[in-house]
């Protein structure tokens, strides 16, 4: 699944696209998208391990804070909100 994820990510980034480029003339075209799926693998993980988006286009030698991405949006809240009660908690018992 990850090399289908490959194949459709040379077609929209025109980074990776070069660089799959670069590969294929020293490899066969089946070799060097392997190896574009892994480059997409560590994208991937740097994306959930910094918290920021993914930038297309990008060469993969510049870090995120070169290039400024901007964070991942919060989360959005599923399910009902939780009811808060009303009524005071006892905690502590005096039985004189």
């Amino acid at each position: 699944m990850l090399v289908e994820a490959a194949w459709q990510l040379i077609r929209s980034d025109a980074a990776m696209l070069d660089h799959y480029r670069q590969l294929q003339k020293r490899m066969k075209g089946q070799d060097a998208i392997i190896r574009i799926a892994r480059k997409l693998l560590r994208r991937i993980r740097v994306v959930l391990l910094s918290e920021r988006m993914y930038v297309r286009g990008i060469d993969g030698r510049l870090t995120s804070a070169e290039v400024s991405a901007p964070p991942l949006p919060e989360p959005k809240k599923r399910g009902r909100p939780k009811k808060i009660s009303t009524v005071p908690i006892i905690t502590e018992v005096d039985f004189k």
